[in-house]
C-alpha cells in the first residue's frame, strides 16, 4: 500500500485502505472527491471522500497486490497461500 499524493491518479475499481474502517473499492472519480464501496458495510463509513482527506488518512492498494486480490477474490489468494506461498508473499 502506497500513500495517495495525487488523488486524481486514482480510478474506478481502485482499491484503497483505511487503517479505521478497513478496504474500499473506487466507485467514482469526481473533481474534488471519489465515492466508494466498502468491503463491510457500516454507518460510519463515508460514502464520498475528499481529496484532502485521501492524502491525509487512505492508501491505495497495488492493482493485482496481496490486499486487492484479497478484497476481489478471496478464494484464490487462500489457495495461493496454501499451494505457493512464496509467490504470495510476493505480492505483498
Amino acid at each position: 500500500m502506497k500513500p495517495i499524493r495525487e488523488p486524481n491518479t486514482l480510478t474506478e475499481g481502485s482499491v484503497l485502505y483505511h487503517s479505521a474502517f478497513g478496504f474500499a473499492v473506487v466507485k467514482g472519480v469526481e473533481p474534488t472527491s471519489v465515492v466508494l464501496g466498502w468491503e463491510d458495510h457500516g454507518d460510519n463509513l463515508p460514502g464520498r471522500v475528499g481529496h484532502d482527506v485521501l492524502r491525509r488518512v487512505y492508501a491505495v492498494c497495488a492493482p493485482g497486490g496481496f490486499f486487492e486480490r484479497a478484497l476481489r477474490d478471496r478464494a484464490a489468494l487462500v489457495d495461493m497461500i496454501g499451494g505457493r506461498p512464496a509467490e504470495a508473499l510476493q505480492l505483498l
